[in-house]
């Protein structure tokens, strides 16, 4: 028999469930259709994305943030965490922003000019952007799933910010592999992903499946859209990534820094 305590979590899931799969697509509607004339602007020599697509991206048309929080994630957390680990950035022949979006991060990259920089994404239209904007790299649309249009052992680097928190296991096992694939022997895999930091969000159910070491799902139906958020303990990672053919390198919590709440490992393909 169902605890009251149980029914109420049951009514609130759902409640959200309903929320994020016919209000949300509302909402959004609603705001493009009042921010899509925006203009894009510039920030230094490289143009700044309209706000509609930002608000695609981080989930509000907030200029400011979107700048703020990419140059925080380079320069004080991907930079130092390289550094730390005695690897030059600089010694990159050619790096992937693996779900560039509209170039959070990777604009705050262009300084690396003997590095060919390369983004995907599957969304159209964030694709369209950088390959019009960007012009110091070269942007690809992907598909949901692999494989992508690269060589075998092409990148000395690949990142991944804020992707595998809308994937279930599965796509994200096989995109694991693909980037084994494309990372040369010796190159590094940098990756984002939501862990303890996220567990006052969630239900008594999921909170006990995430103590447990399990992954936790919401909506893998609604894979890659942000409605399917995913949550990974750190010792699930930890136990079956290594099997894969990765050597863990490193670790930062969440919230180390302020706008970088996902934990942030670094790992080394042999």
């Amino acid at each position: 028999m169902l605890t009251l305590k149980t029914l109420l979590e049951k009514i609130k899931s759902y409640l959200l469930y309903l929320h994020q799969g016919y209000m949300v697509p509302l909402e959004r509607k609603s705001i493009l259709q009042k921010i899509r004339s925006s203009r894009p602007v510039h920030n230094g020599s490289l143009p700044i994305p309209p706000p509609y697509l930002i608000w695609l991206v981080i989930g509000k048309p907030d200029v400011s943030l979107f700048l703020e929080s990419g140059q925080r994630q380079v320069q004080d957390l991907m930079l130092p965490m390289l550094e730390k680990n005695q690897i030059d950035p600089q010694g990159f022949h050619e790096l992937l922003d693996f779900g560039c979006g509209c170039g959070r991060l990777v604009r705050h990259l262009h300084f690396l000019q003997n590095c060919k920089i390369r983004g995907c994404d599957y969304n159209k239209t964030l694709i369209k952007w950088c390959t019009k904007n960007l012009g110091f790299g070269h942007f690809y649309q992907n598909n949901l799933t692999p494989p992508l249009a690269y060589q075998n052992d092409q990148f000395d680097f690949l990142y991944v910010r804020s992707i595998f928190t809308h994937l279930p296991e599965e796509i994200q096992l096989a995109w694991l592999r693909e980037f084994i694939r494309i990372i040369r022997p010796g190159g590094y895999l940098w990756i984002t992903l939501s862990g303890d930091f996220y567990t006052k969000y969630m239900t008594t159910e999921e909170l006990k499946k995430f103590k447990n070491q399990e992954l936790v799902v919401r909506h893998p139906e609604l894979a890659g859209k942000n409605e399917c958020a995913v949550f990974h303990p750190k010792q699930y990672v930890l136990d079956r990534w290594p099997a894969l053919g990765l050597t863990f390198v490193d670790f930062i919590p969440g919230g180390t820094i302020d706008l970088a709440w996902q934990d942030t490992y670094l790992w080394k393909v042999e």
